[in-house]
């Protein structure tokens, strides 16, 4: 119905300028972004920090493609974890 219809677009408009647009949502998405983009460039410069399934699907699927997989399946917690190990094993 209309009025149905009316205050679910209300609410989309709601949602994307105080949640999905917002500045702390855009700045824990930049955050995001950084982490997976360091995760992705550390695993492809040292194939060994992946586990080693990763690494024998390596041997038959493209590097890039195992990292993403891998990548995609991680975690919140898991992913700023490894970005931090990594980020500081890196380092040294």
């Amino acid at each position: 119905s209309e009025p149905r219809l009316k205050a679910l677009r209300e609410m989309q408009n709601y949602l994307l300028e105080n949640v999905y647009l917002c500045p702390a949502a855009k700045q824990k998405d930049a955050l995001g972004r950084a982490m997976i983009q360091g995760l992705f460039g550390a695993y492809v410069n040292n194939p060994n920090l992946l586990p080693q399934r990763y690494l024998k699907r390596a041997q038959h699927t493209p590097l890039e493609r195992v990292i993403c997989d891998f990548i995609a399946g991680m975690t919140d917690r898991y992913c700023r974890e490894a970005y931090e190990k990594c980020r500081t094993g890196c380092e040294s």
